[in-house]
């Protein structure tokens, strides 16, 4: 069984991997390097979207959890959407390749300010970090 304080740590792995792999996609002019880099983005997707969906379970009243699900796919759903229309409108100018590279960047540059924010808070220290650091 997983530890639940594990969970913020597999979701910053998991994000700061889907950036570079979404970098890596825009850079690439390789058939089967962006093959392979699709692949790995709906691996780390899925690790992303399921420890970040366990945490808001966890987090949520259970009178409440139904109700904060439904909303979270439906944000997924919509988010997802406007995110292809941001790199279509940014593709127009630069080119597709240039506007995935341009969001995988931001996008990194965001994950790793809230990785170290999660850090700093200690929500992603497990019980072993925080015992090891004090002695």
């Amino acid at each position: 069984q997983l530890d639940p304080s594990l969970l913020p740590r597999f979701l910053s792995f998991g994000v700061v991997l889907l950036c570079i792999i979404i970098i890596l996609l825009g850079a690439s002019s390789l058939y089967w390097l962006s093959l392979l880099s699709l692949g790995g983005m709906g691996v780390a997707i899925s690790f992303t979207q399921i420890s970040s969906q366990s945490i808001v379970q966890l987090q949520v009243a259970d009178n409440y959890r139904a109700r904060v699900i439904s909303l979270w796919g439906i944000l997924s759903l919509g988010f997802a959407g406007i995110g292809a229309l941001i790199i279509g409108f940014i593709a127009e100018w630069v080119g597709l390749g240039a506007a995935i590279m341009l969001v995988g960047f931001a996008t990194f540059i965001f994950a790793v300010n809230c990785v170290r924010q999660l850090f700093a808070l200690g929500v992603a220290h497990t019980e072993q970090d925080q015992l090891s650091s004090k002695l």
